[in-house]
């Protein structure tokens, strides 16, 4: 069987406004669309895969200084294309290159939390089919049933047995296959391989090591339960497999993408207690931050382990100094808490806090908190004062599609409209909601 076929992924570009935002300062790519590369990355068939990181990308650009996708594809034209629709405020940007992929006759699927939110639009927008949740099982099957000896065929008619997809039929009718059973085993998955990028304009400011999914808690804003559900994890040798990898390239700053690394603290303690013997045994100097919850504090075996193994930030999301805009978040904490938690744990790591500026309150709570703006600043001040946090991430809320938040917001009749407040606003700089 000769391999002919060519896939390519695309993580498309924040907005111009939105660089000056950590995430697009921050040189380092989303994992899940590489994870799910990686699955298919040998696949007999496939003569080359790659993936382009338009924010990160040094490669030919067109005359608007983007990338330039159509020489991409006279070098070696795809057949199908992937992308990461997971932030929000560069969906337009993806629509806008996913059409561009359906000129050239490539099949175009994309997953993440927005288009898993909201898939008529994407359908709409150059999408051909939308991956909910997970994707690494899912793009086995939709290679199964595109692939046959004449190259890629999208018959519509058969992808109604493969779970978790939406597409259009046929006739243009909307299907959705129906919630796939999320992944058990993340051991059983090929290791994200980050290499697949090509064009790479800088080196990496941090290497993201995928090590778990979902989250125990269920915080108004946040999306990642209703992706991924509970918490699971790969194993401390899968884990520390990856970091390897990446320390023998030469990468010495990793970041967990966790969105609570000590969501199972004995397994967190593990795999921290084998890194540390790893940098040990074979000198290495290696640099981590992590995602934590404030709780991590009352966990002393689970700090000792954290700077055995090298852990030098903590990134907390704290979210706010004020009591009423923490019961609506359902963040589970008080302030006095997070201040107390919060002075532990600068003894020995450097703290980056993370904030939602004037959260909205809901419609029953919203007359008992009449904060003017210079009241709740010298609330904030305060508490990073008390909490003793060495540097501030301090954004709007967003109503960030599938989440909670939104769905209140909307039935409470506070959205902006696309037409005020596009999707390329949705990064935090700007309201896109009636405060």
């Amino acid at each position: 069987m000769k391999r002919d076929l060519t896939v390519i992924g695309v993580i498309p570009q924040y907005p111009r406004h939105s660089q000056q935002n950590i995430y697009a300062k921050i040189k380092m790519p989303p994992v899940g669309l590489l994870s799910v590369m990686s699955q298919i990355a040998h696949h007999p068939r496939i003569k080359e895969i790659y993936a382009i990181d338009e924010n990160n990308y040094g490669g030919p650009k067109d005359s608007e200084g983007r990338p330039d996708h159509s020489f991409l594809q006279d070098r070696q034209p795809a057949q199908i294309t992937l992308f990461y629709g997971g932030m929000s405020n560069s969906i337009p940007r993806m629509y806008s290159v996913a059409s561009q992929y359906k000129t050239f006759g490539a099949v175009t699927v994309a997953g993440g939390s927005h288009v898993d939110a909201l898939p008529l639009e994407a359908l709409q927008s150059g999408i051909d089919i939308v991956v909910h949740g997970e994707g690494e099982e899912t793009i086995l099957e939709l290679l199964a049933l595109w692939i046959s000896d004449s190259g890629v065929s999208l018959n519509r008619d058969q992808l109604s047995p493969v779970q978790g997809i939406s597409f259009f039929d046929e006739t243009g009718a909307y299907v959705f296959t129906g919630k796939r059973k999320p992944i058990e085993d993340l051991n059983e998955l090929a290791d994200p391989d980050l290499t697949l990028i090509k064009f790479l304009k800088k080196r990496w400011s941090y290497v993201p090591i995928n090590r778990g999914r979902g989250c125990n808690w269920n915080c108004e804003f946040c999306i990642v339960n209703k992706i991924y559900g509970r918490y699971k994890l790969a194993s401390a040798e899968t884990t520390l497999r990856q970091l390897i990898k990446y320390a023998d390239l030469g990468y010495e700053n990793f970041f967990f993408t966790d969105d609570n690394f000590a969501q199972n603290p004995d397994d967190a303690i593990t795999l921290c207690r084998k890194i540390g013997d790893y940098k040990r045994n074979f000198r290495k100097k290696l640099d981590l931050v992590v995602q934590v919850r404030s709780e991590v504090a009352e966990n002393d075996e689970l700090i000792d382990a954290m700077r055995f193994a090298g852990v030098s930030m903590l990134a907390i999301g704290f979210e706010s100094p004020i009591n009423k805009e923490l019961r609506a978040m359902r963040k589970g904490v008080t302030a006095e808490k997070l201040i107390t938690r919060s002075h532990k744990l600068s003894n020995d790591f450097y703290l980056h806090g993370m904030f939602i500026f004037g959260y909205p309150l809901n419609e029953n709570t919203r007359a008992d908190s009449s904060f003017t703006i210079q009241e709740r600043a010298r609330h904030y001040i305060k508490f990073f004062k008390k909490s003793k946090i060495d540097t501030l991430q301090v954004l709007n809320a967003v109503p960030l599609p599938g989440s909670d938040l939104r769905a209140r917001l909307e039935k409470e009749g506070r959205l902006l409209p696309l037409s005020t407040v596009g999707w390329d606003k949705y990064d935090g700089l700007f309201l896109c909601y009636d405060p």
